[in-house]
Parts: structure tokens; sequence; C-alpha cells
């Protein structure tokens, strides 16, 4: 039923937008009453090096600490981390050490350091969304 909605004018707003791997809108290129999705490939540096290296930075997962997320938590565990894995990723590939690296120590650089963030994200959500639910009463959804 979303898919239909995203691509009717009126009620595309009704629908969550769709996020990338980094945490930010997936922008439909394609006019809403085409049936075909068409969005032109936009390749930053980032996107370069990894498409290089054959790395895929995912998306977050749908649980944490086997607590399932709701749509909304999800979206918003998946735009905190990936803004910030961006940024860090822009850091580590303009720093010298990253340079000196080979391939396969470049992959690993990249993986630790996506996997530090998106620990920290956790951990920090998590206390906020205790917090939040301490002050209104309510358990985790």
């Amino acid at each position: 039923m979303e898919q239909i909605k995203t691509g009717l004018p009126g009620l595309s707003q009704q629908v969550p937008p769709r996020l990338t791997a980094f945490g930010e809108e997936a922008r439909r290129e394609s006019p809403a009453w085409s049936p075909i999705s068409i969005t032109p490939e936009k390749q930053s540096a980032i996107d370069t090096e990894l498409g290089r290296l054959d790395v895929d930075v995912g998306f977050v997962g749908k649980s944490i600490a086997g607590l399932a997320l709701s749509r909304e938590r999800q979206q918003e565990y998946q735009q905190n981390a990936g803004q910030i894995v961006k940024l860090a990723l822009n850091e580590l590939f303009t720093s010298n050490s990253y340079q000196a690296l080979n391939d396969l120590e470049k992959e690993k650089a990249i993986e630790r350091t996506v996997a530090n963030i998106r620990d920290k994200v956790r951990e920090a959500l998590l206390k906020r969304w205790a917090f939040e639910e301490q002050r209104v009463g309510v358990g985790v959804r």
C-alpha cells in the first residue's frame, strides 16, 4: 500500500521517507505519475572508495539488544548512525594514516569505524529512549 502511495501526489506525504545507508532521504527523481523509478546515480568520494573496495556499509537492524524497534525508532537510528558514519568515513578517507594502508587494511578500518559508531549511537539512543519512557511511563516499543 505504501509503495502505491509514494507514487501518488498528495498521498506520498503520508509515507515516511526512504533512507539511504547514510541516513539521508532517498529522493525520487522520476515524475510521480511514472510507474518506473529513475534515479540518476550520484557518486560522492565516499561512494567511490566504498565501491572500489567493494565494501557495503549497509543499514542498521530492526532491533537493538533483542528489542524490536518501531518504524520511527529504526528510522531515527538509521538517520543518526548513517549521518555520523558518513562524516567519520569522510574524515578517515582523507587521513594520511588511511592512505598508507593496503586495501585489506582499509576494508578493516572502514568496518571498525562503522561498527564503533553504530555501537555508540545504539547506546545513546537506548539511554534516551529509556529516559523518555520513564518520563511518560510507557514500556519499550
